[in-house]
């Protein structure tokens, strides 16, 4: 075999590892944009607003909602924004 058939099995081991590295690296590529695409799809999700509990700025009755949300105290008929 001599020197020839040892590069020839040095060029085999090389592109061996190369293979198993390009694997590697596009695994964890794979997994990066992976990750990248479920980031994007959460942010597109409407989130729920959240629940809120405050008084009233008229009689400082209790009044519960969301956020956001447009109430009419039940009390004392001011209107206000959660």
């Amino acid at each position: 075999m001599g020197i020839v058939g040892n590069l020839f099995d040095l060029a085999n081991g090389l592109s061996g590892a190369l293979a198993s590295g390009a694997g590697a690296a596009k695994n964890k590529l794979d997994s990066i944009n992976e990750s990248i695409m479920e980031s994007r799809m959460e942010a597109r999700m409407p989130k729920e607003p959240a629940k809120v509990t405050t008084k009233c700025i008229g009689c400082m009755a209790p009044l519960s909602g969301y956020q956001g949300q447009f109430v009419c105290c039940k009390y004392c008929d001011t209107e206000q924004t959660l």
